[in-house]
């Protein structure tokens, strides 16, 4: 009885935080699951601490700047840094200039989606580029300033401590983790038994961030998997569905920011990522009159991210190639997306709800709003030659989705 007790209690924190915004009137009932929580950022003595990794760099909690951090490239990678802030600029200049906008956003669309939710973007501080002699001084400096790891990377073949290289650094602001009900429900309800002590004293799940899958469900029977951690935690459509939590919002989220993307900052978004994590600090109008905002979808990793000039690509004759590598791009990502429904998902069983085709048509319709508003603001002639691309790109995704093998989510390829 108690077991099932803590599984209804952990299901509840998942379904109230994960869901983004509190509705006032329940806000009573939550309070308990509200409790600040200070992040513990390292200090002076104790050096910039790792907090994750990914293909092309490692990153670092900043001791010397509480709420920065630093993704250092690994060696051979330091071009996808600078690929990293140009991409991530471009988009940051566009999701800005929607903000001011997204009060009559929301009112215009307040029928159809009171908790309306958008992704945010951590922002950038700087770039640290070390490619000449002239900046080999500045960077000896920093290094011996920040203590570790920057610019100065040791790695092995297993990252283990190895030879000495130069490298690149990024600086961004930190995007803060889930809090601790989170963790703990995570762990109640997903994490083996037999692993629950070591995961609760592991100090790296901390920094939990919930990647969401609305793209993927788990299969049937297949075995957990041999770790379980809280960084970058995979959370699928089906443990979404189970938890009650907000599918058709997420969906509606990553279509227009994929729009943003795609056709206001002509970013090819490759191998980004959608996150659950920790509020931002900015205030959301929007929410706040009726919602209490207790996490947010985040955007980020936009280190193999390719800009591309929509009008070169229009006098190159090129229009249909962009096209389809943007239809690559999307199926080569991770499922954060929802993808095309094959079919209505029924089996023939009357009241049996799709939920692929209601998250992929939330997303397809945010998609196409947002690209219409973008390209409203652009001039007749770009309206003309670049205004039906959001549909082709929609209409090649249904195109690939139908040639791709049943439980395929991602090309490799």
């Amino acid at each position: 009885m108690e077991r099932k007790q803590k599984h209804r209690n952990a299901r509840d924190t998942l379904r109230h935080i994960l869901s983004l915004r509190i509705p006032a009137t329940a806000f009573q009932e939550a309070a308990h699951l509200l409790v600040p929580e200070t992040y513990p950022w390292p200090g002076p003595e104790e050096g910039n601490r790792k907090i994750g990794f990914g293909q092309c760099g490692l990153v670092y909690a900043v001791s010397s700047e509480p709420g920065a951090v630093v993704k250092i490239a690994r060696p051979h990678f330091g071009d996808s840094l600078r690929a990293d802030y140009v991409a991530h600029e471009r988009v940051s200049k566009i999701f800005s200039a929607r903000e001011w906008t997204s009060d009559l956003h929301d009112i215009s669309r307040i029928y159809k989606d009171r908790g309306a939710i958008h992704a945010k973007l951590p922002k950038v501080i700087r770039l640290e580029i070390n490619d000449s002699a002239a900046t080999l001084g500045r960077f000896v400096r920093q290094k011996a300033q920040l203590k570790l790891h920057e610019p100065e990377v040791k790695l092995g073949e297993d990252n283990s401590p190895g030879r000495t290289v130069m490298a690149n650094a990024l600086y961004t602001s930190h995007i803060p983790p889930l809090s601790k009900p989170v963790r703990d429900a995570l762990i109640e309800l997903y994490c083996p038994v037999e692993k629950r002590d070591s995961v609760h004293a592991d100090p790296t799940n901390v920094d939990c961030l919930v990647r969401v899958y609305l793209g993927r469900r788990r299969r049937i029977g297949a075995p957990a998997p041999p770790n379980f951690a809280l960084r970058n935690y995979n959370l699928h459509l089906d443990q979404m569905v189970d938890l009650g939590l907000p599918v058709v919002r997420y969906a509606a989220a990553m279509g227009e920011a994929l729009a943003d993307m795609h056709w206001g900052a002509n970013v090819d978004a490759f191998d980004v990522e959608f996150v659950l994590g920790g509020p931002a600090a900015d205030i959301d109008t929007a929410s706040s009159r009726s919602r209490v905002k207790v996490a947010d979808l985040w955007l980020l990793d936009f280190n193999l991210c390719s800009v591309f000039v929509v009008e070169k690509v229009y006098e190159m004759e090129g229009l249909e190639e962009l096209v389809d590598h943007l239809v690559y791009a999307f199926f080569a990502n991770d499922p954060y997306y929802p993808h095309p429904s094959r079919d209505d998902g029924s089996g023939g069983r009357v009241g049996v709800v799709n939920v692929e085709l209601l998250v992929w048509n939330a997303f397809k319709e945010e998609y196409l709003w947002r690209s219409m508003e973008i390209f409203r603001s652009q001039s007749r002639v770009a309206r003309s030659r670049y205004g039906n691309l959001p549909a082709a790109f929609l209409d090649g995704c249904m195109e690939k989705q139908r040639g791709l093998d049943p439980g395929v989510d991602k090309i490799t390829d």
